[in-house]
């Protein structure tokens, strides 16, 4: 491995799990933005005065510390995320649908370099970018030059260039767990640096220190690695959620890190069914630690379903009010979509248990599981009952959903996939009369299934996530700004309900009680900052 000089480091001396006692430093991180929604991707200018962000849809340019911002991204279809400053501060690199995308510091011109290619990074020269692609990192030029391979294993993540340009530091995983890890681009093997989940490193340009973010538990620490010490040391331990991204101005040294809480909570909200209208604002119901999804009311009633509990995802239930919450199934693998059957005494989830995966039954009277779906059976998932109970709607691996008939026995008997135009349709709600079936695109597209034929009809409305009125004649409908109403006669979607700045989290967000007097919403609460460390004194 060629000589480091004085940016080498040794793997003793950024162990996350013995580094030195944290040293007397005075807090200095000051807030720069809050906002609602997910993690912000930020990205300093070399001269550290202008801050690029990506909020996972467009690249929007402020000055630091400052309010106003301007879309870079607003003419560009894809979604922009990942931006990084060339030191030289002509050139902004981001990628867009897993390609790799060049453009002047204030997004102009565009152009694509080269896909796959995610968290891209500059040389300190300005001339090489450094990217993640198919597991490895890889090497390209401004010009988009056929990408050499740095690194094809450790499933690297969030590359950063060392001082003077012969190694990249990384984080990632090898059989012993994840770390950080640093690779020579003259050739040679990874060398693990850190052990624990590295969340986000950047060099400081000026004194070749390793920054980075970790995880400790339940919080994120920012850590410091000056090349003079034999010991990294914690600075200061974050605010405001996980450690997301961090970057440094590559001409002053001022770094800017980004901080997400991720939560889903549920919420209620008086419904008046026959003039179809919220009748109330959305009072939040569910306090879940880890967070509450895809409400279910039961059939009589007099329950709530739920998914939350981490990362396994356990199905919860409590009064309709989201009192009393007890869990129903715990599993190794994640529980989704959970409905009712009619009968009101088993919810049917997709998820893993018991070391499978499947369509799976729970029995509210004896607790018992059974599995539905045989290991020889279609992947398929979101199950989804009829209101009679003799019919699963369910999604599979294919373009559109599957029915199932099941007997009394609750066996799969029959599956019949439907036909129509279009691809991609996830089965989201039987009308009440159990002749039709809503779909969802997840992307705005609505359609209609004919129970009998089997017909797949795209709806002109659009909307995600539909559900039925209890009338039969109309679907309400997930939107950007919150919950529209479809109109099957004018096939338009009018506005209901504004949640903004929250937004609805799939999936099925929308639920409503048997009744049709109380409406449930599951919404995304999450928040995303930015800070400035500025080092004390």
């Amino acid at each position: 491995m060629p000589d480091l000089g004085p940016i080498a480091v040794t793997a003793a001396s950024l162990s996350l799990s013995a580094c030195a006692p944290p040293a007397p430093v005075k807090p200095s991180l000051t807030p720069l933005l809050h906002t609602h929604g997910s993690a912000l991707q930020p990205a300093l200018s070399p001269d550290g005065t202008l801050l690029v962000t990506s909020d996972g849809e467009d690249l929007w340019l402020r000055p630091v510390g400052g309010e106003a911002a301007e879309n870079l991204t607003a003419d560009f279809t894809p979604a922009a995320v990942a931006p990084a400053f060339s030191p030289d501060g002509a050139h902004l690199a981001f990628t867009a649908d897993g390609a790799l995308y060049l453009a002047g510091p204030r997004g102009e011109e565009p152009r694509r370099l080269l896909e796959p290619a995610h968290d891209p990074a500059f040389s300190p020269d300005s001339a090489r970018i450094a990217f993640v692609a198919e597991g490895g990192l890889w090497l390209t030029d401004l010009a988009g030059a056929a990408p050499v391979s740095v690194l094809r294993s450790h499933a690297p993540a969030t590359p950063a260039f060392s001082p003077d340009g012969r190694s990249l530091a990384f984080a990632g995983e090898d059989p012993a767990g994840p770390g950080l890890f640093l690779v020579p681009l003259a050739g040679g093997e990874p060398r693990r640096l850190a052990d624990g989940a590295v969340q986000a490193l950047a060099w400081g340009p000026k004194d070749g220190a390793l920054w980075y973010l970790a995880r400790r538990g339940e919080v994120s620490v920012l850590l410091h690695q000056p090349p003079d010490r034999v010991e990294a040391v914690q600075v200061t331990v974050l605010p405001g959620g996980q450690g997301k991204a961090l970057t440094i101005a590559a001409g002053t040294g001022t770094l800017v890190l980004s901080t997400a809480r991720a939560e889903t909570q549920i919420f209620a909200a008086p419904f008046d069914p026959s003039a179809l209208k919220v009748a109330g604002p959305p009072v939040q119901i569910t306090h879940s630690h880890d967070g509450a999804r895809c409400p279910q009311p039961s059939p009589d009633g007099h329950g709530l379903a739920w998914v939350g509990g981490g990362a396994h995802q356990d199905l919860f239930l409590a009064d309709p009010d989201g009192a009393h919450p007890r869990v129903l199934s715990t599993g190794e693998g994640a529980a989704s979509a959970p409905h009712w059957m009619p009968d009101g005494a088993h919810l049917l989830f997709a998820g893993a248990r018991q070391g499978r995966t499947g369509i799976w039954s729970f029995s509210l009277q004896d607790g018992g599981l059974r599995r539905l779906s045989g290991d020889s059976d279609p992947t398929v998932g979101l199950p989804l009952p009829s209101p009679d109970g003799k019919r699963l709607a369910v999604t599979g691996a294919g373009p559109y959903p599957f029915l199932i008939w099941l007997n009394v026995d609750w066996d799969i008997q029959v599956y019949a996939q439907a036909e129509g135009p279009g691809a991609g349709w996830t089965a989201a709600a039987w009308s009440p009369d159990g002749q039709r079936l809503a779909l969802t695109d997840g992307h705005g597209g609505l359609a209609l299934l004919d129970a009998a034929s089997l017909a797949v009809t795209p709806l002109a409305a659009a909307g995600d996530w539909p559900l039925w009125t209890p009338d039969g004649l109309h679907l309400l409908v997930a939107t950007d700004a919150g919950v529209g109403l479809v109109d099957f006669a004018t096939s338009t979607t009018r506005p209901l309900l504004d949640v903004a700045p929250r937004r609805l989290a799939p999936p099925q967000p929308l639920a409503l009680s048997p009744t049709g007097d109380r409406l449930y919403l599951a919404l995304d609460l999450s928040e995303a900052d930015l800070w400035r460390w500025e080092p004390s004194p």
